[in-house]
């Protein structure tokens, strides 16, 4: 085994900690070949990993430091839109993960735009040991075939038995990683457990509501009431009528929100057995009627189609101009 080959293979425990981390914290929607199937936990550390550092300890099933020596890779990855610093050492979690795992990672961050600097990195020919990319799951197939990835069937085989036993219990995980000529090129963010699906949902400002008298929202005509209330009453107490009832970074978010509660969803979904496409659905016309009377109102942040990064959403949250949001669990 070359050298490469036995960084990348003693740093896999780590890889998988970083790859939900960082996933967590950069507003992707695919979060790097995302794929879900419930399950229960995954299996304990098997007798066929390498023994353990001298004064290791065990942290969430994983014996660390998994090294004694001090290492280093280098790793790509999008700052992400939630994180306000200039590289991820600088978060708490990460310090800690080099704390537990003696391994150090040296972050290079591209920015928010990260297509155009991913095709960049790739076909620069200079890559780093590591590449954070939420479209692995499309990408990794070309990529690996060109022999710019590093196929990790047999180092997961023999150094990651917590995710062997997951491929092996799930075959269909197994095949949604597996490029066409039977290589593992990548490693996904599993979520393993259906109620931890959940990574965006709408969070209201409480203490609006509670100021106002309002009850919580639980239906549309519900939350038009309180979206009216929170334009017209001056929640933020600040004299002006400053205040954006509702925000979001792109007009989908908003219908993922609203389309459930007119009996479709934005996207495919099943219905009675049959699958059927939320947007062609007839039902569909209102959800969309629902939104041009809250746009129309000034309900719907009237700049949804100019402000959409999360730096713009977490300005307006912060300077206490938004009432309600679609937004990240993390955030």
């Amino acid at each position: 085994m070359n050298a490469a080959k036995r960084k990348l293979a003693m740093l896999l425990p780590v890889m998988t900690l970083l790859v939900t981390l960082v996933s967590a914290c950069g507003g992707t929607s695919n979060n790097a070949g995302s794929t879900a199937e419930p399950s229960g936990s995954p299996g304990t550390q098997s007798s066929t990993s390498a023994p353990p550092v001298e004064g290791s300890h065990s942290v969430g099933g994983l014996q660390v430091p998994i090294v004694a020596d001090k290492m280093e890779f280098s790793l790509w990855s999008p700052s992400g839109g939630n994180f306000r610093g200039t590289n991820f050492n600088e978060k708490l979690s990460f310090q800690q993960m080099e704390k537990n795992t003696n391994i150090h990672i040296n972050f290079q961050h591209s920015t928010e735009a990260s297509a155009e600097a991913f095709s960049l990195l790739m076909s620069s020919g200079k890559l780093p040991d590591i590449i954070y990319n939420d479209l692995w799951g499309t990408d990794s197939g070309k990529y690996g075939a060109q022999g710019a990835l590093l196929p990790l069937e047999d180092l997961i085989d023999q150094y990651a038995p917590n995710f062997k036993k997951i491929l092996d219990d799930h075959p269909d995980i197994r095949g949604q990683i597996t490029s066409p000529e039977g290589h593992i090129y990548y490693l996904p963010n599993l979520v393993l457990d259906s109620q931890d699906l959940t990574q965006m949902f709408p969070q209201v400002r409480s203490d609006w509501v509670e100021k106002l008298g309002l009850p919580m929202p639980k239906t549309t005509e519900d939350w038009y009431n309180m979206l009216k209330a929170f334009r017209e009453q001056d929640p933020n107490g600040n004299g002006k009528k400053d205040e954006i009832p509702l925000v979001t970074v792109n007009l989908e978010n908003i219908m993922m929100l609203f389309a459930p509660a007119f009996g479709v969803e934005y996207g495919f979904f099943v219905d009675n057995g049959k699958v059927k496409y939320g947007p062609y659905d007839p039902r569909f016309k209102d959800v969309v009627a629902y939104l041009n009377r809250l746009y129309k109102e000034q309900l719907l942040d009237p700049n949804y189609l100019v402000d959409t990064t999360f730096q713009t959403l977490t300005e307006k949250v912060t300077t206490d101009v938004a009432g309600a949001w679609f937004g990240w669990s993390g955030s």
